[in-house]
């Protein structure tokens, strides 16, 4: 597996390379997902988030997971330019980058993928042009360490795991996961984050983050 920073740059040049002629006019939103560290003080753990839209990069966002928080498997986004300058470097992933302890690439070895698909039908907010795929509503299931994560979205499928990291002295996994939005020639690459707290900690009951679906998959804990 390779490392993050070399990962997330694979990534980035492949959506250059795949979709140059459609990106500037396509009204899509592809994310990819930098996880930046771990900080063992505050125990959080921190990820950056690199979004194009209509073939524009957006400044990087960034948001972290919080170890000792009632649900650690919320993400939490840092809005407040006051919260971004509090973090080394106010904020410069380059800072965050040197600074944050790494994460341990690992196999998710006993991590279980389940996919339900819904009905289908024209993608919204998109032209239909002959021969393009209809989206789908589907939910993947993922379940590791007797927990259950799910993953609600509305797309072309291609649901995939990108990779697992361990957090290091914790029993906590980060698992980086795909699916392709509409738009484009093969679709648009959507990753989100999901922390799995290990086998020691207590399984909550379920509890639904409020984010906005625009943004990112809706993550539910069982």
């Amino acid at each position: 597996m390779l490392p993050t920073p070399q990962r997330l740059s694979l990534v980035l040049c492949g959506a250059v390379l795949l979709f140059p002629p459609t990106a500037a006019a396509d009204p899509g939103r592809s994310v990819a997902l930098e996880v930046l560290g771990w900080d063992p003080v505050d125990r959080k753990v921190f990820v950056a988030e690199h979004a194009q839209e209509a073939g524009l990069w957006l400044p990087p966002a960034i948001s972290f997971f919080l170890l000792d928080a009632e649900d650690p498997s919320l993400p939490v986004l840092l809005r407040d330019p006051a919260d971004l300058a509090a973090l080394p470097g106010g904020g410069d992933l380059r800072v965050l980058r040197r600074v944050l302890e790494p994460l341990v690439p690992v196999e998710p070895v006993g991590l279980e993928v389940r996919e339900r698909h819904g009905a289908s039908g024209p993608c919204a907010g998109l032209p239909a042009p002959e021969g393009q795929p209809a989206c789908r509503a589907e939910r993947v299931e993922l379940t590791w360490h007797g927990q259950v994560q799910e993953v609600l979205f509305t797309g072309w499928g291609g649901s995939d795991v990108l990779g697992a990291w361990a957090v290091p002295g914790t029993d906590c996994a980060l698992v980086v996961h795909s699916y392709l939005a509409p738009g484009g020639v093969l679709g648009l690459p959507q990753e989100s984050a999901l922390l799995f707290l290990g086998p020691q900690r207590p399984v909550q009951e379920r509890v639904q983050a409020s984010v906005d679906p625009r943004r990112m998959p809706r993550i539910g804990q069982y």
